[in-house]
């Protein structure tokens, strides 16, 4: 991949970091321990998909993009 759509991907997958908090915030509302634990498995696996399916991938290809640097 390019570094210009390597970029652009990673400013992306970034950028839902602060809408997934927000849902993590909400979750956190939720009065039933089950269906909250539930909700934040969701939330969890989500946050997995992006960063070991996208994030990583491209990180290891283009390491000056690595959001956590």
């Amino acid at each position: 991949m390019d570094a210009v759509a390597a970029q652009k991907l990673i400013a992306l997958a970034t950028s839902i970091d602060k809408t997934i908090g927000a849902i993590l915030d909400e979750v956190e509302n939720i009065s039933d321990d089950q269906e909250r634990a539930r909700y934040k498995r969701a939330i969890e696996d989500i946050m997995g998909y992006i960063a070991r399916d996208l994030i990583f991938p491209i990180v290891d290809q283009h390491p000056q993009l690595d959001p956590d640097k």
